[in-house]
């Protein structure tokens, strides 16, 4: 029977909550980086929209005053309800990356006590194949003995 290490199994569950969470990561840095690119874009709207208010003839500037007043109003709450869910995903992303530094010096923990049975295990494996080899060694010693000594015997006789 080959190497079997009772622990295994955990480690193995390690390494996939490990992929897991390195997943979970990266959807959170994508979704971060997606809401920090629609706050960009919905700014340059508003500031767009401001030029255009101040390049209009004098005679449109209060209708559109007024609607740029509505939108920008508009904006802000989603602007700042975009704020909040990129601070809620950045906090998710702070803790996950605390769980991911626990999982990972887990894991390599567990590697570590991995490693050190695996060469437990080949260091008995070597010293049962020596104690073998020395008792194959040892049988061929004592029937070449057994040979040899009753020869010299009768040949001091």
């Amino acid at each position: 029977m080959g190497f079997h290490w009772p622990l295994q199994k955990v480690l193995d569950v390690a390494e996939t909550r490990e992929l897991a969470i390195k997943a979970e990561l990266f959807r959170l840095a994508r979704d971060i980086a997606r809401g920090q690119e629609e706050v960009r874009r919905r700014r340059s709207v508003l500031r767009l929209l401001l030029a255009d208010l101040i390049a209009a003839p004098p005679d449109e500037r209060l209708a559109l005053r007024d609607m740029l007043m509505r939108c920008r109003k508009a904006e802000e709450k989603v602007v700042r309800r975009l704020r909040e869910q990129i601070g809620a995903w950045q906090k998710q992303r702070e803790d996950r990356t605390a769980d991911l530094a626990k999982l990972s010096a887990k894991k390599d923990a567990l590697n570590k006590m991995r490693r050190e049975a695996r060469r437990e295990y080949q260091r008995r494996l070597d010293l049962r194949e020596q104690q073998r080899a020395d008792e194959v060694f040892q049988m061929g010693f004592v029937r070449r003995t057994r040979e040899t000594i009753p020869k010299l015997c009768r040949a001091n006789v």
